[in-house]
């Protein structure tokens, strides 16, 4: 499929926190906060979960059985940014 941009699209930066019950999130860009930002995290090439940023660019995903095995992707995408993908180990 290909993404369309009504604006110049800026980079997104992306800063995950990982902790033994949760993973947090925070979504930037250009230095203020995304609001609305979708991040998606998958683990042994299968989706595991999908968060909304709030107005403070934060997303975290909670562990009930423990964290997924690594390596874990995390996607975002948000409107008129550049979509981001990286791994957590």
């Amino acid at each position: 499929s290909m993404t369309l941009f009504t604006e110049r699209p800026e980079a997104l930066t992306v800063a995950p926190q990982s902790g033994p019950d949760a993973l947090s999130v925070t979504v930037t860009g250009d230095g203020t906060a995304i609001p609305g930002a979708t991040v998606s995290l998958y683990s042994e090439n299968r989706f595991l979960y999908v968060e909304t940023t709030d107005a403070s660019g934060h997303a975290s995903f909670e562990w009930t059985d423990g964290p997924p095995a690594p390596p874990m992707v995390l996607t975002v995408t948000a409107p008129n940014h550049i979509p981001f993908r990286g791994t957590i180990e």
